[in-house]
């Protein structure tokens, strides 16, 4: 098993890389000016959240790859989403969404009235300059918007996500998709075939622990105790039922103070 250190490793020598890559001029100043907004774009955004957008109004301004990719998640998450573009690529028809999500198709160019009333609001058109005529118009009706090319026009971004048996791991690497999806494969490799078993186990404790320890801060210090770096190293490596073990004793253990 590697290291628990080694993702934050490589994030730190890959921004100091870029850092540094910027600072020597020794890129090209197309490439120099671009990474540099890119960076510079997604340090404004500070606040993570996750959102419950089941059955609520979202609108997606494209019809290409990144559109589709942007309406396939929030159909995921259960939103209402209303695609606009002069033409879909064929994979939009081919999303299935499931009650209460749900997809509209409007083959016409954006117009001004299609972010009424919308709560998520996504600019990825291949032009520019109609992203930002959306996102402007986004924001004169206080949406979430997100601009697929120009991050500052819009005023949220959206990380990069896996979920494990319910564990939600994102990440957001400045503007750089591709430590981003390291990151996440790293993840998956180093917690994903273990959480398999042991979120779900998790999920049952939980509610027994409700049940056994009715006081909020009774069950604040037993899962304090419970649940240590130990016990995450032991799942780490695949030892869950070891990790088990520990949480069970700890368990009768409160019990038997009670």
């Amino acid at each position: 098993m590697r290291p628990a250190l080694s993702v934050i490793n490589l994030i730190s020598a890959f921004l100091l890389l870029i850092t540094r890559l910027l600072s020597t001029g020794l890129l090209p100043a197309k490439m120099q000016g671009r990474m540099r907004k890119l960076t510079m774009s997604f340090e404004n955004f500070t606040y993570s959240v996750r959102l419950d957008t089941r059955g609520r109004k979202c609108l997606v301004a494209g019809g290409g790859k990144v559109a589709l990719r942007k309406s396939a998640s929030l159909l995921k998450s259960g939103a209402c989403v209303k695609a606009v573009a002069p033409s879909f690529i064929s994979g939009f028809k081919e999303l299935s969404p499931v009650p209460p999500a749900s997809l509209t198709l409007l083959e016409r160019e954006f117009v001004l009235e299609d972010v009424k009333g919308a709560f998520i609001v996504i600019a990825a058109t291949d032009d520019p300059k109609v992203n930002a005529r959306v996102a402007e118009e986004a924001k004169k009706e206080h949406c979430l918007v997100n601009v697929a090319d120009d991050p500052a026009a819009g005023n949220f971004s959206v990380s990069g996500t896996v979920d494990l048996s319910g564990v939600n791991f994102a990440v957001n690497s400045h503007g750089l998709p591709r430590l981003t999806h390291l990151i996440l494969e790293d993840l998956k490799k180093t917690y994903g075939p273990a959480l398999d078993g042991f979120a779900p186990y998790l999920d049952k404790m939980r509610e027994k622990m409700q049940k056994d320890l009715p006081d909020s801060n009774d069950r604040l210090q037993f899962w304090r105790s419970a649940l240590t770096e130990e016990v995450l190293e032991l799942i780490k490596d695949g030892q869950t039922e070891k990790a088990k073990e520990i949480i069970e004793n700890a368990a009768a253990g409160y019990r038997s103070q009670s």
